[in-house]
């Protein structure tokens, strides 16, 4: 089996600076997004509108600082695996829009919605997404996403990946922080698995 790294992409690979305004601008998109962090129809129509400004072309894409050389590394040692609640063509969209596509096998680009049919903030996604890799002859070793809810699922569902809540607001975060279960990162190069040779 090989070795395989399963990271989030949007805000985690990928970043649209102008969802960011369009949610300060927008006061029923913004309440949507509220709703979304604890309600999984209202985060399906978060992620539905989000696809739609994607596919509209409204937002631009750029790559997370230090998105890239993670990426080299993780390549050098195995298999990235994208996994995100974003629909498979964002997902797509997002990672070629931030030219980091090139470090993915397609079918290695997942979705909780498309491909699992199961909410990245539910333990099971894990566990179905930890069988389908196994599947594919691959055994994943870390799992990293921006979001803390996503990050604590995955820990409750019991699969031995290193689970990283990647905290793009913890900027005076100089070294990883141990949490219980699971490594607050403020750098995707904090990842223990980086420094392993």
């Amino acid at each position: 089996m090989k070795d395989a790294y399963v990271l989030d992409v949007w805000e985690t690979l990928a970043d649209t600076p102008e969802w960011q305004v369009m949610l300060e601008k927008d006061p029923e998109l913004r309440a949507l997004n509220e709703k979304a962090k604890t309600d999984v129809p209202s985060k399906r129509e978060l992620v539905r509108r989000f696809d739609e400004a994607v596919q509209g072309g409204k937002l631009t894409i750029v790559e997370v600082p230090g998105a890239r050389s993670v990426l080299e590394q993780l390549v050098s040692k195995g298999h990235p695996v994208a996994f995100s609640s974003g629909s498979n063509y964002t997902n797509q969209a997002l990672l070629e829009g931030a030219r980091l596509k090139a470090y993915f096998n397609p079918l290695l680009i997942t979705s909780d919605a498309d491909t699992l049919q199961v909410s990245k903030s539910d333990p099971a996604a894990y566990n179905k997404l930890v069988n389908t890799l196994q599947g594919l002859d691959l055994d994943p070793k870390l799992f990293v996403d921006n979001t803390q809810r996503n990050v604590l699922a995955m820990v409750k569902s019991g699969e031995k990946l290193s689970p990283y809540h990647f905290d793009r607001t913890a900027s005076g975060l100089l070294v990883p922080e141990q949490k219980e279960g699971y490594v607050r990162i403020a750098s995707l190069d904090q990842m223990r698995e980086l420094s392993r040779k």
